[in-house]
C-alpha cells in the first residue's frame, strides 16, 4: 500500500541524513557526536552496510582500533563482494603493526577490484616499510598500469625499489620521470638531486639542489651537502 511505501522512503531518507550528519560530525573531528548517531543507528539498522562502513571508519579515525576491527569484519560478513570493507579492515590492522593480515586483506581487496590503484600503492608502501622491495617495485608497476605510466609517486616509488635492488642506473629514468612531470614537488627535486651526487654526478646535483634550496656548499671529503637557504 501506498502509506507503507511513503513510510519507508521517508525511513531511508532520514537514515540517509543521519549517516550525512555522522560523516560531517566525523570531519570536524567531534567523534563521539558521530558514534552516538551511528551507534544508535547500527543498533536499529543492523543489516544496512552503509552504516557498519561509516562506523568503522570513525572508529579507526578516533583510534579505537580494536571496535574498528569488530564493524569491519561484521560489514565483511554481511556482503563479503564489497572490495572497501577488506582495504579498511586492512588500513586498521596496519596501524596496530599486524602487517602479515593487512597484506593479505590488501591482496583480497585488490582480487575484488583489480583497478583500485590506491590499494595497490598501500600494499606496496607494506613491502617497501619491510624490505620486500621485488614485491613493493611489482606494486608500483601495476598502479602505473592502472593510471598511466607518468603517474609521479608511483614512479618515485619504483626508483626508491630499483635503488634499494641495486639497480642505480635503472633508477635514474623514473627519478627524471618524476621530476619532469611534479617540477615544482621539492621532495622529488631534492631526492633527485641527491641521487645525481650519490652517483658521482656532482655539477647535475649541485645545481637542482641550489635551484630549490638556495646556495649549495657541498663537502668532497665528508661527502656532506649543507644548505645555505636564500
Amino acid at each position: 500500500n501506498m502509506s507503507g511505501k511513503n513510510q519507508k522512503d521517508s525511513s531511508i531518507e532520514e537514515r540517509k541524513q543521519l549517516v550525512a550528519q555522522a560523516i560531517y560530525f566525523l570531519k570536524e573531528q567531534k567523534y563521539d557526536e558521530a558514534l552516538e548517531i551511528l551507534k544508535n543507528l547500527t543498533k536499529e539498522y543492523p543489516n544496512d552496510i552503509i552504516i557498519k562502513q561509516n562506523l568503522g571508519m570513525v572508529l579507526y579515525e578516533a583510534g579505537k582500533s580494536i571496535d574498528a576491527i569488530d564493524i569491519f569484519k561484521q560489514a565483511i560478513k554481511l556482503d563479503p563482494s564489497v572490495f572497501g570493507n577488506y582495504f579498511n579492515l586492512g588500513l586498521v590492522y596496519l596501524r596496530i603493526g599486524e602487517f602479515k593480515l593487512a597484506k593479505n586483506l590488501f591482496i583480497k581487496a585488490i582480487s575484488l577490484n583489480p583497478k583500485a590503484d590506491f590499494v595497490f600503492t598501500k600494499l606496496a608502501k607494506v613491502y617497501f616499510d619491510e624490505g620486500d622491495y621485488q614485491n613493493a617495485l611489482k606494486a608500483y608497476n601495476s598502479v602505473l598500469e592502472i593510471n598511466g605510466k607518468e603517474a609521479p609517486n608511483a614512479n618515485l616509488g619504483k626508483a626508491l625499489c630499483l635503488v634499494r635492488l641495486g639497480k642505480t642506473k635503472e633508477a635514474k629514468k623514473f627519478y627524471e620521470l618524476v621530476h619532469k612531470v611534479k617540477p615544482n614537488q621539492i621532495e622529488t627535486s631534492r631526492a633527485l638531486a641527491l641521487y645525481y651526487l650519490d652517483i658521482g654526478l656532482m655539477k647535475k646535483g649541485l645545481g637542482l639542489l641550489r635551484e630549490i634550496e638556495g646556495e649549495v656548499v657541498f663537502s668532497t671529503k665528508k661527502k656532506e651537502v649543507k644548505i645555505i637557504s636564500k
